[in-house]
């Protein structure tokens, strides 16, 4: 037979695990709050997002979105505080050419503001330089036997290409190159 004591553990413990199972408590999310996925912007994702992304969907657009960014570090005369980081590269080219005519080559300029170099050749050579991309020259000078030439370039587009001509037999070429943004 059941006695008193029992009967009160057991209608106890049936109601915990009945108050238990059926107690709902409001959660929230885990995920941060997404200003973006907030298309009505009243602070909530709630179902009006939902409702409206189901409206939209299948829909197509212009994907650009307008962004007012704030908090730019200023200074007393309301002038960006930002330091610029300058990159540099720093390669060389030898050419040796073992027949008259034409040599070029390319490299990649994407990113950077000026490139210089110097040349020097044991002959007599003519250099052009032009800018792929937008296949205008910048410039083209001749090079003495054993005489340096510098010059200084802004960068006009995403490489550099540099031709070189000798009528004669066996000349050299080296070149010294330097880019920074």
């Amino acid at each position: 037979m059941v006695n008193k004591k029992d009967l009160i553990i057991a209608v106890l413990a049936t109601f915990c695990l009945t108050a238990t199972l059926f107690m709902t408590a409001p959660t929230m999310s885990q995920m941060p709050y997404d200003p973006w996925l907030d298309t009505n912007d009243d602070g909530i994702i709630d179902i009006e997002e939902i409702y409206n992304a189901a409206l939209a969907y299948g829909t197509m657009g212009d994907p650009t979105k307008n962004v007012n960014v704030t908090n730019f570090p200023i200074d007393e005369q309301g002038n960006l505080k930002v330091k610029i980081i300058h990159s540099t590269q720093e390669w060389s080219v030898s050419i040796i050419q073992d027949y008259p005519g034409a040599n070029w080559f390319t490299n990649t300029t994407r990113g950077y503001r000026q490139i210089s170099f110097c040349v020097w050749a044991n002959d007599t050579c003519t250099i052009s330089v032009q800018w792929l991309g937008g296949r205008y020259q910048v410039d083209e000078f001749n090079v003495n036997a054993w005489t340096d030439y510098g010059r200084k370039y802004d960068v006009l587009g995403p490489v550099i290409r540099i031709h070189t001509y000798n009528p004669h037999l066996a000349i050299r070429i080296w070149f010294s190159f330097y880019m920074t943004t």
